[in-house]
């Protein structure tokens, strides 16, 4: 994503509009090729951005260089929609798969949409490989500037292993304070600039091979994460949840669901305790950036309801059907008391 925004012809300086309910790294990668990120509303359905949202951030700002619209959770964003909107403002959209390798729109997978696009083979994704990441492009132009842009990066070291975990470490602290006073939201903004380092870098030619390697398993993967994804629909029908809306050719990154309001913190807390590994991904990204605290939070009320409520379940291969027995089971318990 660094790659490519870099390598974007002509645009060298700019915002890049992003969804508020994203993964930090697509905020961060912004900042670091020079660009200020613009915060858009999501679909309170899906939590993928929302096409009406779009159009409003595109008919006020006028120095938009590009679009990065996420299929988040593993499911499909309304990206024909949302493309059509771009084209009216001449603005380029770079899709973002990195958790929905797998999944399909309308017979085409996702990484085919866009001026480019973008996966992932990191830590939990759908290919856990271990690391590293893909962009897809039909423009040669693109590609050849990205091939002549890599070689400035560095090589992974073994130092980033530490300063990750240093990472969570750190975004795990915050967060407990920010979850006591929002106000404390502000001390996320040095954390791009700090944890650089770990976003930029190479890897070498044999993740190559790993990377074809995992594609042949993926079909199996993403089989099995529907079955799970459809046997908590089936556990936790009923139950005084929300599941966000999946499409029927999507590929769940992780099973998620909205709790009853101001139960997120109790409920996820007392899960933990119960062996369960639940989360909360993600909290409304425009609190942690400058731009985004300039942005007026009532354009991104849905970001913030999705924030507070979401909660994040395990549909990987190692998470067997008697755990998601048991976690639903747990869950429906504390949902209705």
């Amino acid at each position: 994503m660094y790659l490519t925004l870099l390598a974007l012809d002509g645009r060298k300086k700019g915002k890049v509009i992003v969804p508020d309910i994203a993964c930090p790294t697509v905020a961060n990668v912004c900042l670091f090729a020079g660009y200020t990120p613009v915060f858009c509303d999501v679909e309170p359905a899906t939590a993928c951005m929302a096409p009406a949202a779009l159009e409003r951030l595109l008919g006020n700002i006028s120095d938009v260089v590009a679009v990065i619209l996420i299929h988040l959770y593993g499911q499909p964003a309304d990206i024909r929609v949302i493309e059509d909107i771009a084209k009216r403002h001449n603005v380029p959209v770079l899709e973002d798969v990195a958790q929905a390798i797998g999944a399909r729109l309308d017979g085409c997978p996702l990484g085919s949409f866009g001026h480019a696009s973008f996966l992932s083979f990191g830590h939990t994704k759908i290919l856990d490989l271990g690391g590293g990441g893909a962009v897809l492009t039909d423009d040669t132009d693109l590609y050849e500037r990205i091939h002549a842009i890599l070689p400035s990066l560095p090589a992974y070291s073994n130092g980033l292993q530490r300063l990750g975990q240093l990472y969570r470490s750190v975004y795990y602290s915050l967060m407990e304070f920010a979850e006591e006073d929002e106000r404390l939201n502000a001390l996320f903004l040095g954390m791009p600039e700090g944890f650089r380092d770990l976003y930029l870098f190479q890897l070498d030619a044999g993740q190559a091979k790993c990377v074809e390697a995992g594609l042949e398993q993926l079909s199996a993967a993403v089989e099995d994460r529907c079955r799970k994804a459809a046997l908590y629909d089936q556990l936790l029908a009923g139950a005084d949840v929300t599941p966000l809306k999946r499409h029927e050719t999507g590929a769940p990154w992780r099973y998620s669901l909205l709790l009853p309001e101001g139960e997120q913190k109790r409920i996820t807390e007392l899960l933990r305790e119960r062996g369960i590994d639940a989360s909360n991904w993600y909290p409304p990204l425009h609190q942690w950036y400058a731009s985004g605290r300039d942005q007026d939070p009532q354009t991104l009320q849905n970001a913030m309801i999705i924030g507070r409520r979401v909660l994040n379940l395990w549909v990987t291969s190692e998470f067997t059907v008697e755990m998601i027995e048991f976690t639903c089971r747990e869950l429906r318990q504390l949902v209705d008391r």
